[in-house]
């Protein structure tokens, strides 16, 4: 029993160690993860830290240089010893140290007041005596007698002959004045440096070249800060789970190399089947693996008719839709695109194919179904929204749509549905009724949580099922994302190795 006892100790130790392991190993995770997203943050905005570096830093070094005044210090000095002698005589070299020491404090205060009225009264050229107070420092320490006047000017010669005019001014008073204290400080006062041309003293143009350079660094730091991290804006997945209650199906990252090729919003006039994903390609594996997702989300109500929308623009719904239904098609699988997005169509100049006889004059009865449908040189059939109309709302409710889709699912394995942003219009809600599913696109860093939480909620309350977020703009070293960039695509130093052994 006491080794059974024994033994049940020892393994509670080692889950308790185990435990303890684990909490450590994510708290270090979780630490890594917080210093990781910081630093991908900055390097995010490296363009903005360096312009408000850039810019302190170059305001710094204008006021050093160009703004602030020059200015130049020179220093006097004097002792003060006060004698036993009550003549006032130290020539005996007897003193008495306590009063020497209390009395400098008192000479302290005679320069700053009664000396400076005397000198701004017989040298008009320093001034009135508050502004010669304002440029003048007395200093003096409390294991000497020794006491520093300092004067700082623009010039330096003022700067020299202010210091000089108070230490002769205050030894004249001293030894001619016949009040108390005149009498006290008789012959205790001794100059013992007299000032000279003035050095420069200020500004100190490295200490401002400093400060400003790392100032720029703490201020841009901190922008940057409260635009990624104090932001109403996702940032990450989990953010985007977690405020939206939906799991993330697909994340595109946000690449800016100028060898990609430009999104469709950007280039529908020009942008035709052929730039569209096509398997080998570094961009097809992501639409490949939205479109599993989508596949197996439900096998026992799979997702044949299925709509992509998003909160508002410039989220690359449409690039999405025109990619996802490509590379379906590539995968052998029957495909129809059908643009509802009557307000703004772009999918026939996507695939390069008519406008004209489109869903709304088939729901005009001026053409057939047969017509409607047109083939594209990527495998995907398109319906396209044709001639525009005040009202579209009107076109999506009328009653042959959802009929006109049920004949269709016979004929295809999948029927993607371009709609409308949500938040811009009721359309996304009205197309979503006869829709088995729906993708919701989030541009991350780009649209606002609240808008996105709020268009998410308007399809659930019209009992839309959201498959999925398929996130767009995504950053490439985030953690949360998807790292198909570097891993599908071609290395040329592998490729060379392969070319040189089949050579």
């Amino acid at each position: 029993m006491k080794y059974g006892r024994l033994l049940q100790d020892n393994d509670r130790g080692k889950r308790m160690e185990e435990n303890i392991g684990m909490q450590n190993e994510a708290a270090e995770g979780e630490s890594t993860i917080r210093l990781g997203e910081l630093f991908a943050a900055l390097w995010r905005n490296i363009i903005l830290l360096v312009i408000i570096t850039a810019v302190i830093f170059g305001g710094g070094l204008l006021y050093a240089y160009v703004i602030a005044t020059e200015e130049y210090a020179s220093t006097a000095t004097f002792s003060v010893v006060v004698s036993d002698d009550p003549e006032g005589s130290t020539a005996s070299g007897e003193f008495n140290l306590t009063n020497s020491q209390k009395m400098i404090g008192t000479v302290v205060g005679l320069v700053q007041g009664d000396i400076l009225e005397i000198v701004a009264e017989e040298h008009p050229i320093v001034g009135t005596a508050s502004q010669l107070r304002e440029r003048l420092t007395v200093t003096s320490s409390d294991d000497s007698f020794i006491i520093s006047v300092t004067a700082q000017d623009p010039s330096a010669l003022l700067a020299q002959n202010m210091a000089n005019y108070v230490v002769d001014t205050l030894i004249e008073y001293a030894n001619t004045s016949e009040d108390n204290l005149g009498l006290v400080l008789r012959n205790a006062i001794t100059k013992i440096s007299s000032a000279k041309l003035g050095t420069y003293a200020a500004p100190n143009r490295l200490l401002y070249a400093a400060v400003s350079f790392l100032g720029g660094l703490v201020v841009g730091c901190v922008v940057i800060f409260i635009k990624e991290f104090a932001s109403n804006k996702f940032r990450a997945r989990k953010e985007v789970e977690e405020q939206l209650g939906e799991r993330v199906i697909g994340a595109f990252v946000d690449d800016k190399s100028k060898k990609e090729k430009p999104t469709i919003t950007k280039m529908c006039g020009t942008h035709t089947a052929t730039e569209l994903v096509e398997p080998g390609l570094r961009n097809y594996e992501p639409y490949n693996n939205l479109l599993t997702n989508i596949r197996y989300s439900d096998l026992e109500h799979p997702y044949q008719v299925v709509m992509i929308t998003s909160a508002g623009e410039s989220e690359l719904k449409s690039t999405t839709i025109a990619n996802l239904a490509a590379c379906a098609a590539h995968n052998g699988k029957k495909v129809l695109l059908i643009d509802l997005d009557l307000r703004k169509a772009i999918m026939h100049r996507v695939f390069g194919v008519s406008k004209e006889r489109g869903l709304v004059d088939y729901l005009a009865g001026t053409c057939s179904e047969r017509e409607i449908v047109k083939p594209s040189k990527s495998g995907v059939d398109i319906i396209t929204g044709g001639k525009k109309v005040p009202n579209p709302v009107a076109v999506i409710e009328d009653s042959r749509l959802p009929q006109l889709i049920e004949d269709l699912r016979a004929k295809y394995d999948y029927i993607f549905v371009d709609a409308p942003p949500v938040l811009a219009c009721a359309d996304a809600q009205a197309i979503s009724k006869f829709c088995d599913g729906v993708i919701f696109n989030v541009a991350m860093r780009d649209v606002k949580k609240k808008d996105a939480c709020v268009a998410v909620a308007n399809m659930r309350l019209v009992g839309a099922r959201i498959i999925g977020i398929n996130t767009t703009k995504c950053d490439r070293k985030d953690r949360s994302g998807y790292y198909y960039r570097g891993y599908y695509e071609d290395r040329p130093s592998e490729a060379k190795k392969e070319a040189k052994k089949e050579a």
